[in-house]
């Protein structure tokens, strides 16, 4: 999978739609989502089907308290991992791959 920068699909008007790095690592779907200004504490990422939600509250500098963002994936996770990085301004979130034939 070749590594690519872009803003994720909004269903609706969002005050802020944060960044997204994606590459794949050791059958891994790695995603860095650019958090600038929001706390870790405040998000919040879940899973629905096979997109990723990613919900913040705080304040990001450019007048939003929000950022929310639902990400499409090619396939449906079953679980993920996160976490943010020490002297980074993001927040790193890790999701195992399937194999191709158990994607929808």
């Amino acid at each position: 999978m070749s590594e690519l920068k872009t803003n994720p699909l909004a269903n609706r008007p969002e005050p802020w739609l944060p960044s997204f790095d994606v590459h794949e690592e050791n059958g891994e779907l790695v995603l860095h989502a650019g958090l600038e200004g929001f706390g870790c504490e405040g998000v919040e990422i879940s899973l629905d089907g096979g997109e990723l939600i990613v919900l913040a509250e705080g304040e990001n500098g450019q007048g939003g308290p929000v950022c929310y963002s639902r990400l499409p994936l090619p396939f449906e996770p079953c679980t993920l991992h996160a976490m943010s990085r020490s002297g980074y301004d993001d927040l790193e979130i890790r999701i195992p791959i399937p194999p191709e034939e158990e994607w929808p």
